[in-house]
């Protein structure tokens, strides 16, 4: 009976401190895709510390850092890059923290139907997409696609490759990627990680602005 007590009270502890360990990413997000605007922001929390996040125009980059500090919910292991989360996600959450600019150069477009959003853009030659289901939920298991390699880094510029361009389209801008030419595969994080993110954010999109707000549960 001691012995059976030993083994149950083992097994609680070990549930507990599995618990304690999971890590909560909650994000709060906004992006005006058609003009520069200073009210983007990427707002985050997880692993104890909360970033209040958005463009330095006087440095050309995010206020809080976020860029890299958003590497300890992107690996379970930095070395090795296994994923937690999809490379698309954590793509789409530097958006509001970079210059307008790079929302026109990675040709970043929102399509609405009703709450389902299809989002996509073209960055450092890979195509993603993040497509909702119909009540605007993303989730990392099922709504990021991507292909990779749809241009060629040329002298630091990228190129769309000519098989992937639309026809009389200037390879050198992303805008020009012919979609239903590629080949989408899901993005998502490494089957070997115990740690992944899940779950669901809800996301809205009216009068050019998107917003991405909620939390996922490793």
């Amino acid at each position: 009976m001691k012995r059976k007590f030993c083994v149950a009270i083992l097994v609680l502890c070990s549930f507990f401190l599995s618990a304690a360990a999971a890590q909560r990413l909650s994000i709060d997000y906004k992006l005006n895709v058609f003009a520069a605007d200073e009210t983007n922001r990427l707002n985050w929390s997880a692993d104890g510390k909360t970033v209040k996040d958005g463009y330095d125009a006087t440095s050309g980059a995010s206020k809080a850092n976020s860029t890299y500090l958003l590497d300890s919910i992107r690996y379970e292991d930095k070395t090795l890059k296994t994923l937690n989360i999809p490379v698309g996600l954590r793509c789409l959450l530097l958006f509001p923290l970079t210059d307008f600019s790079t929302v026109q150069t990675d040709a970043l477009s929102v399509t609405p139907e009703k709450k389902q959003l299809t989002i996509r853009f073209v960055h450092r030659g890979n195509a993603y997409q993040i497509k909702t289901d119909e009540k605007g939920r993303i989730n990392p298991a099922t709504s990021f696609f991507m292909a990779p390699n749809v241009a060629d880094n040329i002298g630091g510029f990228f190129v769309i490759k000519s098989e992937y361009l639309l026809p009389n389209g200037n390879a050198a801008n992303m805008w020009d990627l012919d979609w239903s030419k590629i080949q989408l595969v899901p993005d998502v994080a490494n089957s070997s990680v115990d740690s992944q993110y899940k779950g669901n954010l809800n996301s809205s999109y009216k009068n050019g602005v998107l917003t991405i707000k909620g939390t996922l549960k490793q």
